[in-house]
């Protein structure tokens, strides 16, 4: 009796060791519970819906805005502040009148004729990614669900990945590191290294703009500088749309790299 208990308590262990050696190696490619990948659901890209336009646009305003201040409790600093209380009418009534506010490559798309948008339809555009675009512009755009298009500087020591995961905000390039620098001469404006560093080096810097805010379509010119081989340097970099600080409202027909804005200024108010 005693070698017949010995015998089964014998062939129980090998049973365990052979149960266990063939759990293992079924499950050598399964992860534990707590290390499995989860699927995150990234945010959408912003995108408007333009299946029904009855009445297409045939121009368009970009605005251009710097810096924002409250009103109730600051003044602006200089023509580049706009009343963050003015802005949040604006979004109001854009809401209450129906009206879109484009991505950059919506507008692109319809400078190429490829979409038709309403009428109603604008472009909101801030300058040098500043804390006043993330701390007081963008909540606004949130809240109203428009989309704003913030022109970084990014040699700025920012997060940039926290940046690019706002729906309601597009990076869009500022130079990387040519918001800067006198061009004596140049017409119609002198300042911006854009328009005269050297070439190589210009081109350079756009791309490492492009990498650090994922591949952006658009640019700003700082200070508005666009002369020289400014519009080499975008179509050696791979941009499609830039922007001047002259004024007027956006064209079909018109040049991709010397786009024109209204700009928002301290005494300025537009709808």
């Amino acid at each position: 009796m005693k070698k017949i208990v010995m015998g089964l308590i014998a062939l129980c262990v090998v049973v365990l060791i052979a149960f266990a050696f063939l759990y293992n190696k079924g499950g050598a490619d399964i992860a534990p519970l707590n290390e499995t990948a989860i699927a995150v659901e990234l945010p959408k890209k912003y995108q408007n819906d333009f299946s029904d336009v009855t009445n297409p646009a045939s121009s368009i305003p970009v605005f251009m805005y710097h810096y924002f201040y409250d009103e109730t409790s600051e003044t602006a600093e200089n023509g580049n502040f706009y009343s963050i209380q003015k802005f949040e009418q604006q979004l109001a009534h854009f809401k209450e009148e129906g009206y879109k506010t484009l991505t950059m490559e919506e507008l692109y798309d319809w400078l190429e004729g490829k979409i038709e948008v309403p009428e109603n339809s604008v472009v909101i555009t801030m300058d040098d990614g500043y804390h006043y675009t993330y701390d007081m512009a963008l909540p606004l755009l949130e809240k109203y669900g428009f989309v704003g298009v913030s022109f970084e500087i990014t040699s700025a020591p920012e997060d940039y990945a926290s940046r690019l995961s706002h729906l309601n905000l597009e990076l869009e390039s500022h130079t990387h590191n040519m918001h800067q620098g006198t061009c004596p001469g140049m017409k119609p404006i002198q300042y911006g290294a854009i328009q005269c560093q050297d070439f190589e080096s210009a081109v350079a810097d756009m791309k490492a703009s492009a990498d650090t805010i994922d591949q952006p379509i658009a640019m700003a010119y700082p200070f508005g500088g666009y002369g020289g081989q400014a519009k080499d340097v975008l179509r050696a970099a791979g941009y499609k749309l830039a922007f001047t600080t002259q004024y007027g409202r956006v064209e079909r027909g018109m040049d991709y790299l010397e786009l024109p804005r209204v700009r928002m200024s301290t005494d300025s108010f537009y709808y």
